[in-house]
């Protein structure tokens, strides 16, 4: 937290990105950062679990109020959208509703808990999502993070309904919202980073529900690359790789 690093590359300090770091066979980091895994936890899982999984299921668990027996929609089936479907059938909702452009990310968002999915290019999004809900949704996570996402997602909740926002963007992003709209349909829109979530009590968590058989996250393992081939892993998931990538060292 000083600062400090014991990271190297020959002579050069590398600085950990977000106290971790990462892409590299050894690190050295703070007590802080570290939490015991449970015995029959791979760490593959706990891999996804630290970043995807607990933004995800946690946008659920943690924002979400009471959502067993009401609708509630997820835009975008990345990770951390597939892991909101999961915290959403986790926690009883339905139904669960996956919106996305990509019909193969929206077949493993059903095999993890989604009861309807909406493929976007090819329906009207906010009238299939009203139609599914029964006239809107009290809860609806956007994990995809772009404007127009966002404002659709707004004209899917039902009155007094919350948008939670777990989607990261650039950093000069907007998203115009209709004041009479928010003023008189009650609607209320609240950010969640990292799935407002404390690692130390959530991923024990997580790792439980796991190994209980409760979260299916081995679904989320979308391929495997050894470590030196990192940028191909990035060029996969940017042309529309489905799950987590996982470096293998």
């Amino acid at each position: 937290m000083d600062g400090a690093t014991r990271l190297h590359k020959g002579n050069e300090r590398i600085h950990h990105l977000m106290g971790v770091s990462c892409f590299a066979e050894r690190v050295v980091v703070s007590e802080t950062s570290v939490l015991p895994l449970p015995d029959g936890v791979p760490p593959e899982i706990a891999a996804i679990s630290a970043c995807a999984v607990i933004t995800g299921v946690g946008a659920v668990v943690n924002v979400a109020h009471r959502p067993a027996g009401q609708p509630l929609a997820v835009f975008g089936t990345g990770g951390v959208g597939l892991a909101a479907v999961m915290g959403a059938a986790l926690t009883g909702a339905h139904p669960v509703i996956a919106i996305d452009v990509d019909p193969v990310k929206l077949e493993l968002a059903r095999r993890v808990g989604a009861t309807h999915v909406v493929e976007a290019r090819e329906t009207d999004v906010v009238d299939r999502v009203l139609e599914l809900s029964n006239g809107g949704a009290p809860w609806v996570i956007d994990a995809v993070g772009r404007p127009e996402t966002l404002r659709q997602a707004i004209e899917c909740l039902r009155p007094a309904g919350t948008l939670v926002a777990v989607g990261l963007s650039s950093t000069d992003a907007t998203v115009a919202v209709p004041i009479n709209e928010l003023v008189q349909r009650q609607k209320r829109i609240v950010g969640s980073l990292y799935g407002s979530s404390n690692p130390r009590i959530d991923l024990p968590r997580i790792f439980t529900l796991y190994l209980a058989g409760r979260l299916p996250l081995d679904d989320l393992i979308g391929g495997r690359r050894p470590l030196a081939e990192v940028n191909e892993a990035y060029a996969e998931l940017r042309s529309g790789g489905v799950g987590r990538m996982i470096l293998l060292p």
